[in-house]
């Protein structure tokens, strides 16, 4: 991750104010370094009507980049200025594999080299140059992601199967997320400041997704090295005034919270299953004084966003990135100590709500439209994934010099998503004998299968291959309710509403 800032002026060089340099600064503590550049205009034939004939007019340019090193042996400080032909490159991207090789080293340099060999200069007079992230992502394709799989299941009798453990669709999508986390979470370096700390995180709910992740890396990661499982939970005084209301005493108004439940419960499943991985349950508690000091902060963060919702959304996000909590020792004994991850890689979960069908929305789809209404639901959540989701959620993120890593979102295991045909995904209105179900909410049994919600079925199954049976069986949540960050002052206020 790294902080980027460019100014174009006509007069002078221009440098960002004092709290923009702090953002920028903030996103890359390992570097900080700004790139000048003076242009000359063309001549006035040349069409710059700016210059209004002034055969000195210049043009200003200021480049300033902040870098968190997280790839390679050194710190490769940017903007990164190619001598010969005075090219600049700002870059704020995870380039994880290019023509399908796999990037050992620091992805700038290498992704700088591409990019001169691309505009290297050419006889051809009409040669341009286009770049597109086809989410977009922060993970780049060196090529389009293929179109969704729209098609529908045959009405004959060669209906689709039933998903279950043993289904080709649920091994191959353990087999690439496996792959697609490997990248993320080996030869992270050791944080800065303590050579003994945990070098990977998880923004943890205790759901299905962040879960599956945090198993996954059990797997991948040295055995004594330690996992932060980041688990928020806000003060709401409406939901408190209400409980005390209801039951005349008041209890802890985190551990009350559904996400922190939700992350107990599968923080103890973690342990059961991997009793050897030293796993840091950190309690992020915050009053609501503490959010009402920070919300002016995440509404600079998070915009041009400006709804109820995105604000509840990055509240939880800002504060569970911060890592600023709580842990009780591993036999639960003793009080809870003080706690601050040291970790700079945070991986997000991120992605697997949209591509296998996770929203209460898209089983409504489905209740509405049957398979097409879904393929459609589908269709529109992945493509608006990078204006909705990904560019809000990283300026938040970045704040408290982290990066978020989204395995959902990897290359290989997004084109798996698009490709794969939708009743591979999720379970809605397969029956079990592969007949397609006339109604309902699609919800059916297979002997000796688990009994699974239809929603991201395929995860689920991956979770239950997993030894994560609870885990499997845990109901889709939004991070606002889950964390208590949505509707503090009135139960009345909309997601949608504009913030004044």
């Amino acid at each position: 991750m790294c902080g980027i800032f460019f100014s174009l002026s006509s007069t002078e060089f221009v440098h960002p104010e004092e709290d923009t340099q702090r953002i920028v600064r903030n996103r890359g503590p390992d570097s900080y370094r700004a790139h000048h550049a003076c242009v000359s205009c063309p001549t006035p034939s040349g069409g710059d009507e700016q210059c209004d004939g002034d055969a000195d007019c210049k043009r200003y340019l200021t480049f300033i980049s902040s870098v968190l090193a997280l790839r390679g042996d050194h710190v490769e400080a940017q903007p990164l200025v190619d001598p010969s032909s005075q090219s600049v490159l700002c870059w704020n991207g995870e380039a994880w594999k290019i023509s399908n090789e796999i990037i050992s080293g620091n992805d700038t340099h290498r992704v700088f080299q591409l990019f001169l060999e691309s505009v290297r200069p050419s006889e051809d007079p009409t040669r341009s140059y286009a770049c597109e992230d086809p989410l977009p992502r922060l993970a780049h394709a060196s090529a389009p992601i293929p179109p969704m799989n729209k098609c529908l299941p045959d009405t004959t009798p060669r209906a689709p199967s039933p998903l279950v453990t043993s289904s080709p669709s649920v091994l191959e999508l353990e087999n690439l997320l496996r792959q697609s986390l490997e990248l993320r979470v080996q030869a992270v370096p050791d944080p800065p400041s303590l050579s003994a700390g945990a070098k990977v995180a998880v923004l943890f709910s205790g759901g299905l997704d962040c879960t599956i992740l945090a198993r996954l890396a059990h797997e991948l990661l040295p055995e004594d090295e330690p996992i932060d499982l980041l688990n928020v939970a806000f003060e709401n005084p409406r939901v408190a005034a209400a409980n005390l209301a209801k039951n005349g005493n008041q209890t802890s108004v985190f551990e009350d919270c559904p996400d922190r439940k939700t992350g107990r419960s599968s923080y103890a499943e973690l342990r059961r299953i991997c009793p050897t991985r030293p796993w840091r349950f950190v309690c992020i508690n915050i009053p609501y004084a503490e959010t009402t000091q920070h919300r002016d902060k995440v509404r600079r963060l998070m915009r041009p966003h400006n709804t109820e919702m995105d604000l509840s959304i990055t509240c939880a996000l800002y504060f569970a990135s911060r890592g600023v909590g709580e842990v009780t020792p591993d036999d639960d004994s003793g009080v809870p100590a003080p706690y601050t991850t040291a970790a700079r890689v945070l991986l997000s979960g991120l992605g697997a709500d949209e591509v296998f069908a996770g929203y209460q929305r898209h089983a409504l789809a489905f209740a509405r439209q049957g398979f097409q209404g879904l393929v459609d639901e589908i269709d529109l959540d992945v493509g608006r994934l990078g204006k909705r989701n990904l560019g809000r959620d990283d300026r938040v993120l970045s704040n408290w010099g982290r990066e978020a890593r989204y395995p959902y979102l990897d290359e290989d295991f997004s084109q798996m998503g698009p490709s794969t045909s939708v009743w591979e995904k999720c379970g809605f209105g397969i029956a079990s004998n592969g007949a397609e179900s006339a109604g309902g909410d699609g919800v059916v049994e297979c002997p000796e299968e688990p009994e699974l919600e239809p929603g991201k079925k395929a995860l689920r199954l991956v979770a239950w291959n997993l030894g994560m049976n609870l885990v499997a069986k845990e109901k889709k949540r939004a991070i606002q309710f889950g964390s208590r960050t949505a509707k503090m002052e009135s139960g009345r206020s909309k997601g949608t509403q504009v913030l004044s």
